[in-house]
């Protein structure tokens, strides 16, 4: 275990598997300051349990709301959060307008932005810039789909630019074949085994890249 923990890995005692600190909550009792559980399972058990007990939860939620201070610590912690991810608006965003539009409108988590950056490389999918934005390939303008399938890593320029046009149609500008494209289309297919990965990584999608339209 202590050479895991020296490459900032740990095996969840639920699944058996090795994941990274970043996925287990901190816990300052237990060794390491982290839960020997990872984030994913805890996240699936509480939600296997609220809603196996929805009367001990509505109860235990209005106990907490009604403590003296209680709403200073949600706002606080949600300050906090947004903080760490600025994305997050943008991502419930998007997410909103996709389901206003009723195209798909999945939620996305940090893994499977991981798994993304993986497969097509942490760089601008269009002029190979740096990244900064997640871009949806298909814009949601125009029916496309709020889903880690529909997202391309792209610099800020390319996004702004490309805008809600379809790709091939703002494909001229661009030093890049629809061959490319078409390669792309396939290796975001073959993602959609993970678009549907538990919230319990989120509760909400909480990827620490922008998320834009």
């Amino acid at each position: 275990m202590e050479a895991l923990d020296a490459e900032r890995l740990r095996e969840c005692t639920a699944c058996i598997t090795v994941k990274s600190h970043d996925d287990f909550y901190r816990h300052p009792k237990q060794r390491g300051g982290l839960s020997t559980i990872c984030s994913s399972c805890r996240n699936e058990y509480s939600r296997k349990w609220m809603n196996e007990n929805p009367g001990k939860t509505a109860e235990y939620r209005k106990r907490w709301e009604g403590r003296p201070g209680s709403r200073d610590v949600i706002l606080a912690n949600r300050k906090r959060f947004q903080a760490r991810h600025p994305d997050y608006n943008r991502l419930k965003a998007s997410q909103r307008r996709a389901a206003e539009k009723g195209s798909v409108a999945d939620p996305v988590n940090q893994r499977q932005v991981r798994a993304l950056l993986q497969d097509l490389g942490a760089k601008c999918f269009y002029c190979e810039g740096p990244f900064e934005h997640l871009d949806h390939f298909i814009p949601i303008a125009k029916g496309g789909p709020h889903a880690i399938q529909n997202l391309v890593p792209s610099c800020a320029d390319c996004n702004l630019r490309k805008s809600d046009k379809m790709p091939w149609d703002w494909m001229p500008g661009l030093n890049i074949s629809q061959a490319d494209f078409q390669t792309a289309g396939i290796v975001i297919a073959d993602r959609s085994d993970e678009s549907h990965g538990s919230e319990s990584d989120t509760g909400q999608a909480q990827p620490d890249e922008c998320l834009t339209a």
